[in-house]
């Protein structure tokens, strides 16, 4: 479980008073046992803060691991705005980390697939230099446009087999949770960022990239150190862990 939250070095560059924040947050005890994971993307890393959601579930599974974390996201971004802005190279290099975990901005792999494959292993390469094991967080297609989940999915995977590494195809869960489980929203309003159950759904699949088999049930609330990140019925919760755990199985 989480035992502290961290401050971190990293000062943001002055941004325009109508920016998204750059948020870094940090939850490392640097024990001997704790693995790391490194998050670098937008908003759809960031809301319920899904990094504190892979711990948890690290907490919880069979056996028990502790994960450290750290995410450095800004609303909106791009990979190509991290690479531009130097902070997630910076946390790459401080060579701690067993994965880094890399997440373009929700359209820019369809839309603009040879600059997004071409960021993508750009951050591949620094982890694995650094001595971290990289992998693409492969998002959703907006709940308006489920067509996109074709180029996205391809653009991470052309990523994956240029660099060598894994992707986590949290767009595929998405869609399969979509057909089993409709009763589930997974999409907010806006038809892009994620509620509650989407948060757990895109965790419960990376952590299974990362060599944690979620869990089969998980008690709700999840609780951190600072707060409540996602409340959804607890069957409901079951049955979006099952989902991520068949899709792994499947594809690993």
């Amino acid at each position: 479980m989480i035992n502290r939250l961290n401050s971190s070095p990293l000062t943001p560059l002055p941004m325009l008073c109508d920016d998204s924040p750059l948020r870094v947050e940090s939850i490392l005890t640097m024990a001997s046992s704790e693995r790391r994971l490194l998050c670098i993307g937008n908003s759809l890393t960031f809301e319920h803060r899904v990094p504190r959601l892979v711990s948890l579930l690290a907490a919880a599974a069979t056996p028990a691991q502790r994960l450290g974390t750290r995410m450095i996201t800004r609303g909106g971004a791009d990979l190509g705005w991290h690479r531009q802005q130097g902070h997630a190279a910076q946390a790459i290099a401080e060579g701690i980390w067993h994965w880094v975990l890399i997440q373009d901005q929700s359209r820019r792999p369809a839309l603009s697939p040879a600059e997004s494959v071409a960021d993508c292993c750009y951050f591949a390469e620094l982890a694995r230099a650094a001595g971290a094991q990289p992998l693409f967080y492969a998002t959703w297609a907006t709940a308006d446009d489920p067509e996109l989940l074709t180029p996205l999915r391809t653009s991470y995977a052309e990523a994956a087999r240029q660099s060598g590494c894994a992707h986590a195809p949290v767009g595929d869960a998405f869609a399969l949770a979509r057909q089993r489980l409709p009763h589930i929203p997974l999409h907010r309003e806006d038809h892009l960022h994620p509620t509650p159950a989407g948060s757990l759904l895109a965790a419960a699949v990376i952590a299974s990239y990362c060599g944690i088999v979620p869990p089969q049930r998980m008690a709700m609330p999840m609780l951190d150190a600072e707060a409540a990140l996602v409340n959804i019925p607890e069957g409901q919760a079951g049955d979006l862990l099952r989902i991520a755990r068949e899709l792994c199985q499947a594809s690993q």
